[in-house]
C-alpha cells in the first residue's frame, strides 16, 4: 500500500535535534548510514603552525592520513601530451574521456549512491593545468607525508617538468603588468587572498537539472550529433572561423557527453562483479538494484528517485569535480527531484524513510568528496575541506506561491541526522513561505551545526533585476558556492560575477588613515 506523502512540514523531528546523538546507534537515520559516516573520509587539512600562511606554505597535516591522487594528474597528462597541437575544446574532451575510463572506481560496503572523483575514499585529488609551480616544494613539505617515493618522481619528472610552462598559472603570470604583481599576490603588505584565483582555477558550474533529467544525456549527444551533420550542409554559408569552433565545440560534447555515460557504465560493471561475490542476499540485492540504475542513468531520463539522485551525483562528480576544479551547487534539490519522490510515493515504490535514508547517502559523498589539494596560497585554508556545496531549498514557484514540499523537509530532517559540514544548506525564506515548514528549519538549526543558512529570496530577485537581467533569469537566481549568486544552467562568470577576489578591508581602511601610503613600507 502505498504510504501518504506528508503536508510541508508536519513531521517534526525536534526531538533528534535536541540531542547530542539523534539515534542510539549515533549519526544517521539507519545504521548503515551511521557506518559509512563513521568510516567517513574527512580530508580537511589541520593547521599546525599559522606562521607560514602568509608567506606561503603553512604546516599543515590531513586527517585520517588522506594522501594525494596522483591517478588524475597523470591520466590528465598524458592526454594532453597525446594531443598536442589540437584545438583546447578537444584536448579537454578527449582528458574527460580518458579520465571517465581510466580513473579507479569503487563503491565502498553498505553505499546506495555511487561515484567519486578521487581514486579512493582516503585520497584528494589535484589539477596540474592549473599550477604545478609549487609541487617540488610541496613534495619536501605540505605534500611530503601524503605521497609515496615512486609517486614523488612521477610528479616531479613527468607531471611538473610538462605543466611548467603550460599550466594556466604560468600562463596568465607569463603576460601579467610588472606593476600589478603587489597587488595580486599576498604578502605581509597586502594579506588579500584570491585576487589570482588563475592559481586555484576555481569554477563554478549551475547546471540546469530539469533539462538534463528531461533529455537524458544520450538525446543530448544526439541533438549535438545533429548538430554536426546540419553545420556540413553550412559549409559555404558560414565563414570558416566560426565553422571550425562549432564542429570542435560539438565534437568536443559528443566526446564528453560519451564519456559521462562511460564512467556510469563502469560502476555498474563494477556494482554488478560485487554482487557476483556478496553473500550476503540483501546487499547482493541491493548491488544489482545499483548496476540497473548505473545502466539506465545518465544516459537515459530518471524514471525513480534512486535514479534521479544517482543521475544527478554522476554529472556532478564527472562535471564539477573529475573533469575542472569546481565547487558550489545551487541546486533546487527539493523542486528537481520532487517529481520522482512523488512518483514512487504514489506508487508504493518507495518509503519515506528509504528516501531519508538514500539522502543522507547522498550527503555523505558529497561530505567525502573534499576540496582538491590546491596552490600553497590557499592550501592551509581550503585544500580536503568544504567543497562550498550550498544546496538551494524552499522557495516559492512562479506564481509566488510557497514551492516547499515534504521533500524540503526531508533535506532539512537528513541533515540534522547525519551533522556534516557538506552539503551545507540554503533555505530560500520568502513572505509565503509555511509556518510549518519554518519551524523544521528552527529544529534545524537548532542542532548546533550552522545549519541552513537563510537567503531572502525576494531580494535575491531584486538584485539580479538591478544588475540588468531579465525577470525570466531573476526567477532562476540561487545561491552558490559560499554567498555567490548565480543563474540556473548558467556558469558564475557568464551569470552574475565576472570574476571572484577577496578584498583586504582593514588594509583599505589603512590606506585612507595614512593617504594612500602603506603604513608598513612608507
Amino acid at each position: 500500500m502505498a504510504e501518504a506523502i506528508p503536508k510541508p512540514g508536519a513531521i517534526s523531528f525536534e526531538d533528534r535535534s535536541k540531542k547530542a546523538k539523534p539515534y542510539e546507534w549515533g549519526f544517521g537515520c539507519t545504521p548503515r548510514v551511521a557506518e559509512l559516516r563513521d568510516k567517513c573520509y574527512s580530508k580537511a587539512v589541520v593547521i599546525k603552525d599559522w606562521s607560514e600562511v602568509i608567506s606561503g606554505l603553512g604546516v599543515v597535516s590531513f586527517r585520517k592520513d588522506v594522501k594525494l591522487d596522483v591517478d588524475r594528474a597523470r591520466i590528465v597528462t598524458q592526454a594532453f601530451k597525446d594531443t598536442e597541437g589540437q584545438p583546447i575544446v578537444l584536448r579537454k574532451a578527449e582528458a574527460v574521456a580518458r579520465l571517465c575510463e581510466e580513473m579507479p572506481i569503487f563503491i565502498k560496503p553498505g553505499e546506495l549512491i555511487v561515484g567519486d572523483p578521487n581514486s579512493a575514499p582516503e585520497e584528494v585529488r589535484w589539477y596540474p593545468e592549473i599550477s604545478v609551480s609549487y609541487i617540488p616544494e610541496a613534495l619536501e613539505t605540505g605534500f611530503k607525508h601524503m605521497v609515496a617515493q615512486e609517486d614523488k618522481k612521477v610528479m616531479l619528472d613527468e607531471i611538473y617538468e610538462y605543466w611548467k610552462d603550460k599550466s594556466q598559472e604560468y600562463l596568465v603570470e607569463s603576460v601579467l603588468p610588472e606593476e600589478l604583481s603587489p597587488y595580486v599576490y599576498r604578502s605581509p603588505t597586502n594579506p588579500c587572498f584570491y585576487a589570482n584565483l588563475w592559481n586555484t582555477g576555481r569554477t563554478l558550474m549551475d547546471y540546469d537539472y530539469e533539462k538534463l533529467f528531461n533529455d537524458g544525456v544520450k538525446a543530448r549527444i544526439e541533438k549535438a550529433e545533429a548538430k554536426l551533420e546540419e553545420l556540413e550542409g553550412k559549409l559555404f554559408e558560414i565563414s570558416p572561423a566560426d565553422y571550425i569552433h562549432k564542429k570542435n565545440s560539438w565534437n568536443a560534447m559528443v566526446k564528453s557527453g560519451k564519456a559521462l555515460i562511460r564512467f556510469a557504465e563502469r560502476h555498474a560493471e563494477l556494482a554488478r562483479d560485487q554482487a557476483q561475490k556478496e553473500q550476503d542476499p540483501a546487499r547482493k540485492k541491493e548491488l544489482e538494484e545499483i548496476a540497473a540504475v548505473c545502466d539506465r542513468v545518465p544516459a537515459n531520463p530518471p524514471r525513480t528517485f534512486h535514479e534521479a539522485l544517482q543521475f544527478f551525483w554522476f554529472n556532478e562528480v564527472v562535471c564539477r569535480f573529475l573533469a575542472i576544479p569546481g565547487n558550489g551547487s545551487g541546486c533546487r534539490l527539493d523542486q528537481v527531484w520532487w517529481p520522482y519522490y512523488e512518483k514512487d510515493m504514489k506508487e508504493g515504490r518507495m518509503t519515506r524513510a528509504k528516501a531519508l535514508e538514500m539522502i543522507e547517502c547522498w550527503m555523505l559523498k558529497v561530505e567525502e568528496v573534499g576540496a582538491y589539494a590546491e596552490h600553497p596560497q590557499t592550501f592551509t585554508l581550503t585544500s580536503g575541506g568544504e567543497i562550498f556545496y550550498t544546496a538551494n531549498i524552499g522557495g516559492s514557484k512562479e506564481n509566488g506561491e510557497d514551492a516547499s514540499n515534504d521533500l524540503t523537509c526531508l533535506v532539512l530532517e537528513a541533515l540534522a541526522d547525519v551533522r556534516v559540514n557538506q552539503p551545507p544548506i540554503m533555505f530560500r525564506y520568502h513572505r509565503h513561505v509555511s509556518p510549518d515548514v519554518v519551524e523544521r528549519v528552527i529544529e534545524l538549526a537548532r542542532c548546533g551545526t550552522g545549519h541552513p543558512a537563510l537567503f531572502n529570496e525576494e531580494l535575491l530577485e531584486r538584485w539580479a533585476l538591478m544588475r540588468g537581467y531579465s525577470l525570466e533569469d531573476a526567477k532562476r537566481t540561487q545561491a552558490a558556492g559560499c554567498v555567490a549568486m548565480t543563474c540556473t544552467g548558467k556558469p558564475l562568470d557568464s551569470g552574475f560575477f565576472p570574476a571572484i577576489s577577496i578584498m583586504a578591508a582593514p588594509k583599505m581602511m589603512e590606506y585612507a588613515l595614512y593617504q594612500g601610503k602603506d603604513a608598513f613600507t612608507e
